[in-house]
């Protein structure tokens, strides 16, 4: 375990946490060196208890999801505007389905 509170010559007044645990890196960059060791302390006691983990898989916006969504809103445009605007976000997220991720 290794936790350190830095700040960067790049960007001075504002520190960052570095998170060393079983071989795995992270940073964070906190502001104010109070907060940074704030933050340490926290961090520091969630990996004693098992409770911090470096694996969060978000799910990923794919194209299909994100030109569902952009269909769905409604939009103040003329009709056939609006026809020619989403016909090839559909061709699109249909081809993208059939392909697969």
């Amino acid at each position: 375990m290794g936790e350190q509170v830095r700040e960067k010559p790049k960007d001075p007044g504002t520190y960052w946490v570095f998170i060393n645990h079983h071989g795995r890196r992270k940073a964070k960059r906190v502001g104010e060196e109070k907060t940074a060791k704030a933050a340490v302390a926290k961090i520091n006691t969630k990996l004693v208890l098992g409770e911090f983990s470096f694996d969060r898989k978000e799910e990923s916006a794919t194209f299909k999801n994100v030109a569902d969504m952009w269909l769905q809103t409604g939009h103040d445009w003329k009709q056939s505007t609006g026809e020619i605007t989403k016909m090839p976000l559909r061709i699109i997220s249909t081809l993208n389905s059939r392909i697969g991720p």
